[in-house]
């Protein structure tokens, strides 16, 4: 039997992979439309295990809470995508990598949880990283200035929270509702895509948004369907078999591999710094979630 690390580090590194060809199609692509073709071509790779489904012992209520998740998860995508596509890929993956201390602390003033001391050691780290992240601008008080004035950083802000909710709701469809994987890939899949369907529609230009993002960028961006829903399936096949924190603490390295290989080939400055400070993150994170 294939240990659950491996799926997780397998994950990690399509993620990674999938996080740089997306950078590379957002430069010239709107982050609606690139989201919504990804949807549908996501939708149309999980086909497979609609076909092979026993829909006889599907329940409501896991197929609620999945619509659920994958309402909260194009909110987050979208959010990311358009952060990604107006800042540096090794200055916005690492800040995704924040999501734990910012649960950690939010935990800690509203539901009075307490931090152990190797909690209390993450979150120092991450400061300490998101704050050497954004020291290129001169003066002590000036990467808290860029975190307070960037809208990029606050909406990553609000996916990073969206994100660690439906990793939760991740773990509780799937070990405790004890829905299938199969049937979790495909109708979270499907959801996805009537999702970002009807945010085309409303707020953007329709069907033909889709054809446009076809046209110009559906190679690249059927590359990044594969990898998504590749790292998806190792991903959920990992937290189905191990506990969600230890299989976050290894999902994070992706951060790492995306600042470091993203960082070069886009040739983006500072990369050393960025590199270092995406370590400290990482580190703490995986402090703050590990048990």
């Amino acid at each position: 039997m294939i240990p659950w690390f491996i799926f997780a580090i397998a994950s990690a590194i399509l993620n990674s992979l999938a996080s740089i060809t997306q950078k590379k199609t957002l430069f010239k692509e709107h982050a609606m439309e690139f989201s919504t073709v990804l949807a549908l071509f996501n939708a149309i790779l999980v086909i497979p295990f609609f076909l092979t489904l026993d829909y006889s012992s599907l329940a409501l209520l896991p197929l609620a809470a999945t619509f659920l998740v994958a309402l909260l998860a194009s909110i987050a995508f979208l959010l990311v995508a358009r952060s990604i596509r107006h800042m540096e890929i090794s200055e916005a993956s690492p800040l995704l990598s924040l999501a734990p201390g910012l649960i950690a602390l939010l935990a800690l003033f509203f539901l009075r949880e307490t931090l152990t001391p190797t909690q209390i050691s993450g979150l120092i780290l991450l400061v300490l990283g998101a704050y050497l992240l954004e020291a290129k601008h001169k003066g002590l008080l000036a990467p808290f200035q860029a975190f307070r004035k960037s809208v990029y950083i606050h909406l990553i802000f609000v996916a990073m929270i969206l994100y660690s909710i439906v990793s939760l709701l991740d773990r509780f469809i799937l070990s405790v509702l004890h829905f299938p994987l199969d049937a979790y890939m495909a109708f979270a899949h499907l959801f996805l895509a009537v999702n970002f369907l009807l945010m085309l529609t409303f707020f953007h230009d329709g069907m033909k948004g889709v054809k446009h993002g076809i046209v110009t960028a559906g190679r690249w961006i059927f590359l990044i369907a594969v990898l998504t829903v590749c790292y998806r399936f190792l991903h959920l096949r990992a937290v189905e078999m191990a506990n969600v924190g230890l299989v976050a603490s290894l999902a994070h390295t992706s951060a790492f591999l995306t600042t470091l290989l993203g960082g070069e080939l886009f040739h983006e400055k500072n990369l050393a710094r960025k590199s270092f400070s995406c370590l400290i993150i990482v580190v703490g994170a995986v402090l703050i979630i590990a048990p």
